[in-house]
């Protein structure tokens, strides 16, 4: 099982494995309890989880209509 979360301290998101007990953050560095995370989303795909990820960034960054119409053409 893939999870996309977004960390506490920065809001970077990441996809991690359900067998992950901790995280170290990309952006900010900050180590992470995976147990204390919000998952924004779950499946058992990970490309499903990295287009998951891309939309959440792209909401993020207040891109969400370039993001979807890629995919729409």
């Amino acid at each position: 099982m893939f999870y996309v979360v977004v960390c506490p301290n920065c809001k970077t998101p990441r996809v991690i494995e359900d067998n992950v007990k901790n995280v170290t953050c990309f952006k900010c560095g900050k180590r992470l309890s995976t147990k204390h995370l919000r998952i924004f989303f779950k499946t058992d795909d990970l490309r499903e989880a990295r287009m998951a990820l891309g939309l959440l960034n792209a909401k993020i960054n207040g891109k969400e209509d370039e993001f979807t119409c890629i995919f729409k053409e």
